[in-house]
């Protein structure tokens, strides 16, 4: 077991400041409360994004209410209006045009053209090789002049400075019809000064989160937000998400791709075709069992799958194996979440399986989504003796099949029922409500 440090970050101080990430969706945003309001939703922007008006999806009553807790207290909308849609969120992004070329197309993984609001704030004006400025991607804004500022030569690091102003440039642009813009209207008139005030700061993220502390506003842990301050493969953590909604994955470019046999842009346009189906769901882990044959399933829902051959507890699948790294420099502890370390034990050790394809079904008024996983590789180990022998070395694939109808309840139980035969080289899991009183072990 690992001893906890930042949510999937650390935040060990750094001598030389670090590239600007394009990839980063106004990376600051993604440890402090700031980011319930700064980008109006962004939190829950992701999963309207991801709609597909295609498969008829409804964003669920677990999204709304989400929302609702978060943002009560600054929500602008009397009761009497619609519910918040995509319409009315403004998405900021900061980029660098020295990397724009090799990072649109995460963008373009989610951004819907003509639908999405929002600016890509740049360093400079694109060059003639982006230009016409193509109208698949937002529309881009290049940053205010951070030299100009009267507390420009005390600033530790520019970079960090420009993205936070551009939460500032953002609200200027005068979006009409933006829901939660209180706390963005309040943190305006503040910015400079806040950014004068803790001009040593090294990180935006630190600095919105002092500013915001200075306003009143109190902390809120999202586990849905990444910051991905990890090196390496990240599966193990992705295989294990929080029961919480996946709201966004950042640093992409620091780790692994995360599907095998992919690159980094077309694992995540793979990771989308799930996500556009039921956004909910995505990376939601459920975990059932197979008496039978003592085996332990953990499902990471549009992602992956894993078969134990033994009956091992909730409580240690839910811990993310790590196969990960720190990041760079860190010092202990290096994670604010506990891990299991890889084994060769056959007892302990998964068989893996990666999302493969998603099969969505409209039959009159029912409506089923099948999720299959593949193996990649053999497990390359003997089979667990203890569990009685019963070696799933055999099955190549495993089939989850899910409903509307049993919509997934956040930090609540989701059970499953196993389908398998010895002859089959495909297993089923098929997703059910939960029975009164029904016991997971």
């Amino acid at each position: 077991m690992r001893s906890p440090r930042s949510h999937n970050s650390t935040t060990t101080r750094q001598k030389q400041p670090n590239p600007l990430s394009f990839g980063v969706l106004l990376k600051s945003l993604a440890i402090s409360s700031l980011i319930l309001a700064i980008s109006s939703l962004i939190l829950i922007s992701l999963y309207i994004v991801f709609f597909d008006e295609s498969y008829n999806y409804q964003p669920s009553s677990l999204l709304i209410r989400t929302f609702q807790k978060n943002f009560q207290a600054t929500a602008t909308r009397p009761h009497s209006h619609p519910p918040t849609n995509l319409s009315h969120i403004v998405i900021g992004m900061v980029g660098a045009l020295k990397t724009l070329k090799h990072k649109t197309a995460y963008i373009k993984a989610w951004w819907r053209p003509n639908v999405s609001r929002g600016y890509l704030f740049l360093d400079r004006a694109p060059t003639s090789e982006f230009l016409p400025w193509p109208s698949s991607y937002p529309p881009f804004r290049v940053n205010e002049d951070v030299t100009r500022l009267k507390v420009y030569p005390k600033i530790a690091n520019p970079i960090q400075v420009r993205i936070v102003r551009s939460i500032l440039e953002i609200f200027r642009e005068g979006d009409k019809n933006v829901r939660c813009y209180p706390l963005v209207a309040a943190l305006s008139t503040k910015l400079d000064d806040c950014i004068e005030r803790y001009s040593y700061s090294w990180f935006s993220d630190l600095t919105l989160h002092e500013c915001l502390t200075d306003l009143g506003v109190i902390l809120t842990e999202e586990k849905g937000l990444h910051q991905i301050d990890l090196r390496g493969d990240i599966s193990g953590l992705l295989s294990s998400h929080p029961q919480s909604p996946f709201l966004s994955i950042h640093h992409l470019d620091t780790v692994d791709p995360i599907f095998p046999s992919m690159n980094r842009s077309d694992s995540i346009n793979h990771l989308m075709k799930a996500a556009k189906v039921d956004p909910s769901r995505l990376l939601q882990q459920t975990i059932c069992y197979h008496r039978p044959s003592n085996w332990s399933f953990s499902i990471s829902w549009g992602y992956s799958a894993h078969i134990y051959e033994n009956i091992i507890p909730r409580s240690t699948l839910r811990r993310p194996i790590e196969t990960f790294s720190r990041w760079r420099n860190a010092s202990r502890p290096f994670y604010m979440f506990n891990t299991r370390l890889p084994t060769k034990d056959p007892c302990r050790a998964p068989h893996v399986f990666y999302f493969d394809s998603i099969d969505h079904r409209v039959d009159g008024r029912k409506t089923k989504t099948v999720t299959t996983y593949s193996r990649v590789a053999p497990r390359g180990l003997v089979s667990c003796s203890s569990s009685g022998n019963h070696s799933a070395d055999s099955i190549t694939k495993i089939e989850v099949y899910t409903s509307p109808e049993f919509r997934l309840e956040m930090k609540g139980k989701d059970c499953c029922d196993i389908v398998h035969a010895a002859d089959i080289h495909t297993t089923r899991v098929i997703h059910r409500s939960c029975m009164e009183g029904e016991i997971i072990a």
